[in-house]
Parts: C-alpha cells; sequence; structure tokens
C-alpha cells in the first residue's frame, strides 16, 4: 500500500506541476514585457502586404504626413513602433481577459510615435541613396500634428473590439467559445490560483518526503523525469500540430508565426534540460544512498559473524 500511494502522490505532483508551470507561462507571456520582446525580434513587414482596412488607413496616414513609403519596411521594424504595439496589445489583453480599465490612446501618443521615428526615417532613407531636409522634416512634423487627431480613429479600444465581435457566438478549439476562453485564461493566471497549485504541490511533496525515508531520490527521481517527458510531449505537440494550425489560421504570416512559437519553445526547451538535470542528480543520490546502505549492511553481517565467533571462542 505504501508503494502505490507513493506512485500515485508521484503523479499528483508530476501533474501539478506540469499545469502550475504552464499557468505561469502563460501569465508570463501576456505582459507588456514578453510581447515587446516577441515583437522586438520578430519581421512585421507582412503586415504592409495584408489587405486589413487597418493597415490600409495606417498606409494612408503615412502617406498623408509625406513619409516616404520607401520607409514604411523600417519604421514598421522599429523599435519605437514595437514597443508602442507591445502597449496596445498588452492594453487590449488586460481589458479583454482581466476586465482592467484600458488606457485611451492620445493625440501626443501619434506625435510621438512619429517624431521617434524620425531618425528611422533619415536611416533609411540615407540607405537607398536619399536624405530628407528640414524643411521635409518640418512638414512631416506639421502634417503629424494635423492629422494625430484622425489616426486615433484607425485604433480600435479594447472596449470596441469587444463590442464589435460577438463572443458568445465565436469559437476557437472544438466548440470552446471566445467568452469561455477568455474565463479559462484569466482563472489559471490568477495568482491566487497559481499559489493554491503551489501550496498543493508543496503538500503532496511534503507526504511523498515523509513516508519514504530511505527511498526519497527513487520517488523524486521518477518525479523529475516524468515532468520533462511531459514537457517533451508539449513541445512535439507545439512545434507540429498548433503551429501547423496556426500557420494555416494566418497564413500571410508563416514566417512570424513561427518565429513567436520557436521563442516560446526556448522556454520550454529550458525546462526540459533543468528537468532531466535535476533528474540526473537524484540518480547519482539514489545511487550513492544504496552503496551506503549496502556497506552499513556488510558492516552489521560482518559485525554479527564477529560476535558469533567470539561467542564460539569463549
Amino acid at each position: 500500500m505504501k508503494k502505490i500511494f507513493s506512485y500515485l502522490l508521484v503523479f499528483l505532483c508530476t501533474l501539478l506541476a506540469c499545469f502550475g508551470t504552464l499557468c505561469i507561462e502563460i501569465k508570463m507571456n501576456l505582459t507588456e514585457q514578453s510581447i515587446n520582446t516577441y515583437l522586438k525580434n520578430s519581421d512585421l513587414t507582412f503586415l504592409l502586404e495584408s489587405n486589413n482596412a487597418f493597415i490600409k488607413k495606417i498606409k494612408e496616414y503615412f502617406k498623408a504626413i509625406q513619409i516616404p513609403e520607401d520607409t514604411l519596411k523600417t519604421v514598421l521594424n522599429s523599435e519605437v513602433t514595437k514597443a508602442f504595439a507591445a502597449k496596445y496589445l498588452n492594453d487590449a489583453i488586460n481589458y479583454i481577459i482581466y476586465e482592467k480599465e484600458a488606457f485611451t490612446l492620445q493625440k501626443e501618443d501619434v506625435e510621438n510615435l512619429v517624431s521617434k521615428n524620425m531618425p528611422v526615417v533619415k536611416e533609411a532613407l540615407k540607405g537607398i541613396g536619399f536624405s530628407l531636409s528640414e524643411e521635409e522634416e518640418t512638414k512631416i512634423y506639421s502634417y503629424a500634428e494635423q492629422y494625430a487627431e484622425n489616426i486615433l480613429d484607425f485604433f480600435p479600444t479594447a472596449k470596441e473590439i469587444i463590442e464589435n465581435s460577438s463572443t458568445e457566438e465565436t469559437f476557437l478549439i472544438n466548440g470552446i467559445s471566445l467568452q469561455e476562453t477568455k474565463k479559462i485564461i484569466k482563472l489559471i493566471t490568477d495568482i491566487s490560483f497559481i499559489f493554491i497549485l503551489i501550496g498543493i504541490l508543496i503538500f503532496f511533496l511534503f507526504l511523498l518526503w515523509i513516508i519514504n525515508r530511505g527511498k526519497r531520490a527513487y520517488y523524486f527521481k521518477i518525479g523529475m523525469f516524468l515532468y520533462a517527458f511531459v514537457f517533451i510531449l508539449i513541445e512535439i505537440l507545439l512545434n507540429t500540430i498548433v503551429k501547423e494550425k496556426f500557420m494555416i489560421e494566418i497564413n500571410q504570416a508563416p514566417a512570424f508565426v513561427n518565429h513567436i512559437i520557436n521563442e516560446i519553445s526556448k522556454v520550454g526547451w529550458g525546462i526540459i534540460l533543468l528537468a532531466l538535470g535535476i533528474s540526473f542528480i537524484l540518480s547519482r543520490i539514489e545511487k550513492k544512498g544504496g552503496n551506503n546502505e549496502k556497506i552499513f549492511t556488510e558492516l552489521c553481517e560482518g559485525t554479527g559473524e564477529e560476535k558469533e565467533k567470539s561467542d564460539n571462542e569463549f
């Protein structure tokens, strides 16, 4: 019974550890910093080839303020633009999932986006053999200020995104609606929920530690190996079925999808290597503990034989 209970605890600990890790990873990947990191190292020029009305309006805006079309790709991939996009996306996520108050895009935000991208525009023009005169630069700033109010209408707020989409009828995967997905993500990324998972995991690990004196390393080694095995399966699933599905759904940006999934996978492989490393250390500890037990047993047996021999001689 003790052995069966120990294996059951190992299974439950592995399950809780895997689920808890995924919850923490999802929460971390929904932060502005993570979004900015993913966008920073990705190529967003595929957006310029999109037929999306929003992208068309952005192109029209850049033309209206006299920013050369040849520099649009460079401007779109600039750190300033990606940081702005990360803030915008993070704000939308916080409003949609966590129902936090959304920030309102101001005229000054648009003007700053243009002014901070000006060095990028100059460098891009320089690369193709052109330059921007002071008069042209002043004209761009003037047009940016003039049309800034108009571009605010190009950026739908998170509230407008929700109002314009039927969250009850929009389905994502296997009949799971967008509304249900939102509730699930909100639950599993809640800090209280994560702490409860960690608390239950610590309790089960403590039980496993208490009832297995002498074989602790063995059971913990199995747990870490199973933990690594589960994440290997997740990595295979993520880089095959999930990646293929998203590439089909977002067929205009296969390179972007591939980049994002590869970035997420790096964390997973780091977890796997760490788990396998700990499993190897525990295996060495188990082996060393077994040798020590064997030596102790031999010493005890040797002492018994010597005592018996001594009694016979007496």
